[in-house]
């Protein structure tokens, strides 16, 4: 809050003193903390020590040019609790960047007050980057985060809780943008995986295009990176890698979604041309038929329900020195009620990246090719005959 002062205007004080009534000194903040939350405004605690008078203080809180919310203001006594006593806010009128908290006090008395209030037009960005050495085997990683104040309020110095672990201590202009906390690079094994939606097979025999699959990062949020063990907030992360020269060659940028602590986030990485990717349909055919009558007066129309049978067959084909592991997908609709009749391979449904049946399959190197087979089974297809 931009100040704590003494009012000064005649028609004001005209309003307010009485004959027990005193207007405070200016009090100067003795700490500051900023909580950033996901909303559009963000707490901040101060402790201010303010000199009273026995008897009715009147302390005028202003923040003219300053993103404050006056109604989230409040002020708590925490040393002499037993000797002052909050009554009240008012606000005077026309006075809408000013509210006057009315406190009593029994003695003269110096009494540090807790002041709350909630502060908008402050904004944080939360960005990675990964470094891969030359073999690809490890990454060094490392967070930063910026804070952009925009409020109005300059602090001198504040505590600055951002979230995810990050804080800060330090001065915080207006208006500033300030990179305000840095990890120092872990070094954390490389997890890879490739993933492939498969494109439609319309037809029993069909002949497909080979296809390439992703390169995804694994990134883990385990205490090796982020031993606060907190959210990793949603940021760009730009991937590089060191060659043999020892410069960094820029590989690519994505972006880290909200991930927990123990949970795992996939950074894309590229595409993979050294793994060849074919599906086939083996099998498409009704089962369960069902034929029923539309109606008396229409006898030639008739319903036909049936169960949707499809055997699926994936070749994958890893031209890398090492072995791989494949995420291929089978596009389905789920409203449909799909199930897996049968799997060569592990299988789980995946609602994150594509909407389908995904079929985890691990290739060896060396050119070596896995053949996976997934039969499907679509309930309840209608057809109409006339």
């Amino acid at each position: 809050m931009r100040r704590v002062s003494v009012v000064t205007a005649c028609l004001l004080a005209a309003s307010l003193v009485h004959a027990r009534t005193a207007l405070t000194p200016a009090p100067p903040r003795e700490s500051a903390r900023l909580t950033l939350g996901d909303t559009g405004f963000h707490l901040v605690t101060e402790v201010r020590a303010v000199g009273l008078l026995k008897g009715t203080n009147i302390v005028a809180f202003s923040w003219k040019a300053v993103a404050v919310d006056g109604a989230s203001l409040t002020l708590t006594p925490l040393t002499n609790a037993g000797d002052v006593r909050l009554i009240g806010f008012t606000q005077p009128a026309g006075e809408s960047g000013t509210l006057l908290a009315e406190v009593f006090a029994d003695k003269d008395v110096v009494a540090s007050f807790r002041v709350s209030y909630l502060l908008g037009n402050i904004t944080r960005d939360v960005s990675y980057q990964g470094v891969l050495n030359t073999s690809g085997n490890s990454w060094l990683l490392k967070r930063e985060a910026t804070v952009f104040n925009r409020s109005g309020e300059r602090f001198e110095r504040i505590d600055v809780d951002l979230g995810s672990g990050l804080r800060h201590s330090g001065g915080l202009d207006s208006p500033e943008g300030r990179k305000v906390w840095l990890d120092t690079a872990s070094a954390i094994p490389v997890k890879k995986v490739y993933r492939r939606l498969l494109t439609p097979m319309p037809f029993v025999g069909g002949a497909p295009q080979p296809l390439n699959p992703e390169l995804y990062y694994v990134l883990v949020n385990e205490r090796s990176f982020n031993p606060q063990q907190g959210v990793l907030s949603t940021g760009k992360i730009r991937l590089f890698q060191t060659d043999k020269a020892g410069t960094q060659a820029f590989l690519g940028e994505d972006a880290v979604r909200d991930t927990a602590f123990g949970e795992k986030a996939e950074i894309r990485g590229g595409g993979a041309r050294d793994i060849r990717i074919k599906w086939f349909l083996d099998k498409d055919e009704d089962r369960n038929v069902v034929r029923a009558r539309r109606s008396a007066q229409e006898p030639d129309n008739y319903l036909i329900r049936a169960d949707r049978y499809r055997k699926y067959r994936i070749e994958v084909k890893n031209f890398k020195a090492d072995a791989a592991l494949v995420y291929v997908t089978i596009p389905v609709e789920f409203q449909t009620g799909v199930t897996v009749q049968k799997s060569s391979h592990p299988t789980e449904i995946e609602r994150n990246y594509t909407d389908g049946i995904l079929v985890k399959i691990e290739v060896p190197g060396g050119g070596k090719e896995v053949s996976a087979s997934v039969e499907l089974l679509y309930p309840d297809y209608q057809f109409n005959t006339y």
